[in-house]
């Protein structure tokens, strides 16, 4: 007779499945062994991770396997850098095409100056660097999260 390693309910001997629990048996011997259900894979590679988010912050968290994590990170990149361009959109928007011809054949060509030029680069590069950094920081550490953790498990 077999014993199911589930249910603990004795079955045929030639039985392939459990006649209480319908579980395979997947070893045919009197005793019988439960099949492992442990992460097969292989770890994240931490520089891989690190490199796919230096590509775009998102794709080394994916490559971790946290989806969803790797979606956030990629959307808000894109945010980051397009940000200025949805500002001055939003801008001639409350214009009317008047106003706008009005303002691009009258505008006189007055220089930013070096502090209007380097807030303009600090708000405009600054976060979305920032961010990158951050991105490919996060990738690299999670995969060695992971690689710990199946180390101390092997």
């Amino acid at each position: 007779m077999k014993h199911c390693t589930y249910c603990g309910k004795e079955n045929r001997h030639e039985a392939q499945f459990c006649g209480h629990c319908g579980q395979a048996f997947w070893v045919d011997t009197p005793r019988q062994v439960a099949p492992t259900r442990s992460y097969v894979g292989q770890a994240p590679n931490p520089r891989t991770a690190t490199f796919l988010s230096f590509l775009w912050p998102g794709l080394g968290q994916i490559y971790n396997g946290q989806i969803v994590r790797g979606v956030v990170f990629g959307l808000i990149q894109l945010f980051l850098w397009t940000w200025p361009s949805l500002v001055e959109a939003a801008i001639l928007m409350t214009k009317t095409n008047e106003q706008i011809f009005r303002e691009a054949l009258h505008k006189h060509d007055q220089p930013l100056g070096f502090l209007g030029f380097f807030i303009g680069i600090i708000l405009g590069l600054g976060p979305p660097t920032a961010f990158w950094i951050y991105g490919m920081i996060d990738a690299k550490g999670e995969a060695e999260r992971t690689a710990d953790m199946q180390e101390q498990d092997a």
